[in-house]
């Protein structure tokens, strides 16, 4: 509730003063609410004057102030930390993918699309949350005084995303080589153009080097997002830059019109642009900037967010405007022509994924349903289970294809999550640690008396 006079808003300022510093210890002396914010640890963060001023700002008209900017204070902490929420749901969308492919192959779980059921069947559309919460948990490394040394954070996103690539891939040739025996019958059109005769030495070569234009549909299909996704971390820093030193609406609105560029020039051209993300064109890296950008922004803005949030009680509403958006994006992209449809179902998914993920940060009751544990699993393993899912896939179906596709899409079914949890165990898990460890030693080298 606003404060109606000006008695109420001083009674509200006197209450400011009387709060406690920003952190865990409840036994520190009251402070002035202005040595408050310049001593919470978001102070440490190169955005953080903007953000002190909006959570004044709305402090003083939120119904709970002193709530209000505990909340904030806690989400500024937890900003370098790591929520757990948002393991979940990754978790989610990868078991999204799965869904989605099964699909393409069974007309029974096909018929499912057209149901409610189609919201756990969007591929695409988890592939446009991975990229926006990729851009959120990356961006604070960059925006703090402390932050590390580029090739620190380089050798980690090598080894968390590339090392385990490389395993996966060696997995799918080996697949290839003992379970491939050309067209299965009634598999369709996405499966039996997967896995062809025509794979050749170049074709391993392109998936080796990974970031390059390659044709990424022949072994693992899935891996088309993978490449995007190393590339833009790779100028990731220039995007904290922007994010740090430019207003909010003007890096979005720089990064929007890049991507409505790309659609446009698409468009003029004809381009598929479903056949040009497969084939991890560059046109599309500048399309797809904008969800870690929007992700980035989300974590520059989180203790103005959180106060924002918890003033208007937001969580119902994005928590429905975003899943209106998110799981119907394509529905509404089919009101424009085909040769925009893919952007403008992005754009779509992208407003939902945000609402999603602000709604699993700061709303708790959206939080401690994601952090069930079965969820938290599935998190552990999203990576895995999305790289695995194809292989075990194509490898099961072109194995037994002689016991009928039925019969070889369960049996594929129920050994893609032991597939996952094995490959997340043996090679995923000790793959990060072996980044943790050499970035240590990088940074030892770098700064030899820390």
């Amino acid at each position: 509730m606003f404060f109606e006079n000006s008695g109420l808003r001083e009674a509200g300022r006197k209450q400011l003063f009387q709060m406690k510093t920003c952190g865990n210890a409840h036994d520190r002396p009251a402070l002035p609410l202005e040595q408050r914010l310049t001593q919470c640890p978001v102070k440490e963060c190169r955005f953080a004057g903007s953000n002190q001023k909006l959570a004044r700002r709305f402090a003083k008209r939120t119904r709970s102030p002193s709530k209000a900017l505990s909340v904030g204070g806690e989400m500024a902490r937890q900003l370098s930390g790591h929520f757990e929420q948002l393991d979940s749901l990754r978790g989610l969308a990868a078991i999204s993918v799965v869904f989605s492919h099964f699909t393409t192959l069974d007309p029974g779980v096909l018929a499912l699309s057209h149901t409610p059921m189609r919201m756990f069947m969007g591929g695409r559309e988890a592939v446009i949350l991975f990229f926006v919460l990729s851009g959120f948990v990356l961006t604070p490394q960059f925006l703090t005084k402390s932050s590390g040394s580029y090739s620190i954070y380089l050798v980690k996103r090598i080894t968390r995303i590339y090392f385990p690539y490389l395993f996966s891939l060696l997995v799918a040739l080996s697949a290839y080589a003992l379970c491939f025996g050309g067209e299965v019958d009634n598999a369709g059109e996405w499966f039996n153009t997967r896995w062809t005769t025509g794979l050749s030495g170049l074709d391993v070569v392109r998936h080796i080097i990974f970031i390059l234009p390659f044709d990424t549909g022949k072994l693992i299909p899935v891996i088309w997002s993978l490449v995007y996704e190393m590339r833009i971390s790779i100028f990731l820093p220039v995007i904290a830059f922007a994010v740090s030193y430019w207003k909010t609406w003007r890096v979005l609105g720089v990064s929007l019109a890049i991507s409505i560029a790309v659609a446009v020039m698409s468009s003029y051209h004809g381009v598929n642009v479903g056949i040009s993300s497969v084939f991890g064109s560059w046109s599309m890296t500048a399309h797809y900037q904008l969800m870690f950008v929007v992700g980035a922004s989300i974590a520059k803005n989180l203790p103005a967010l959180c106060v924002w949030f918890e003033r208007d009680r937001m969580h119902r509403w994005l928590t429905g405007i975003g899943i209106v958006f998110f799981f119907i994006s394509h529905n509404i992209a089919e009101w424009v022509s085909e040769s925009l449809f893919f952007f403008v179902g992005d754009w779509a998914t992208l407003a939902g994924a945000t609402c999603i993920l602000v709604c699993a940060i700061l709303s708790s009751r959206t939080a401690k349903a994601l952090c069930w544990p079965p969820f938290l699993f599935f998190g552990q393993i999203s990576y895995s289970l999305y790289l695995y899912h194809c292989i075990t896939i194509l490898a099961v179906v072109h194995g037994l294809a002689r016991y009928g596709l039925r019969t070889s899409l369960l049996i594929s079914a129920a050994s893609i999550v032991p597939v996952a949890y094995f490959a997340w165990k043996y090679v995923e898990r000790p793959s990060i640690a072996a980044g943790h460890a050499m970035a240590r030693m990088r940074a030892i080298r770098i700064n030899p008396g820390a």
